[in-house]
């Protein structure tokens, strides 16, 4: 099942299941580095409790997964994570109108969607 349309969706049309926001200044490949350090048991830093909650509900099945969609300010794309069924996907997002209010504050932004796979 290709699930990008349903993400397409689910961001048009919902509002996130969780915000945050960190002063902490990350890259996008150190994100995705941190994720996979944490995927093998290597990470303890400041978005550990975002990874936990991901991998929560990312292990509940092949019905159910996560998406989190980092924002730093000033870059060009949206990097999003998705988790499901023990596996991940790095999607890069093109979205002016989320990146017009994202790019509002100096803070790395995180929105968090929680996915449910429709046949």
């Amino acid at each position: 099942m290709n699930i990008f349309p349903i993400i397409k969706n689910i961001i048009k049309n919902n509002d996130p299941n969780k915000i945050y926001s960190f002063n902490q200044k990350y890259t996008y490949k150190q994100i995705k580095d941190n994720w996979v350090s944490y995927l093998n048991k290597t990470y303890t830093d400041e978005l550990k409790d975002i990874f936990d909650k991901s991998q929560q509900y990312g292990s509940i099945g092949k019905d159910i997964g996560i998406l989190n969609i980092y924002n730093i300010k000033n870059t060009k794309e949206i990097f999003g994570i998705y988790y499901c069924n023990f596996k991940t996907e790095y999607l890069k997002i093109n979205s002016n109108n989320i990146k017009k209010i994202l790019d509002d504050g100096d803070n790395l932004m995180i929105l968090s969607y929680i996915i449910k796979n429709r046949k």
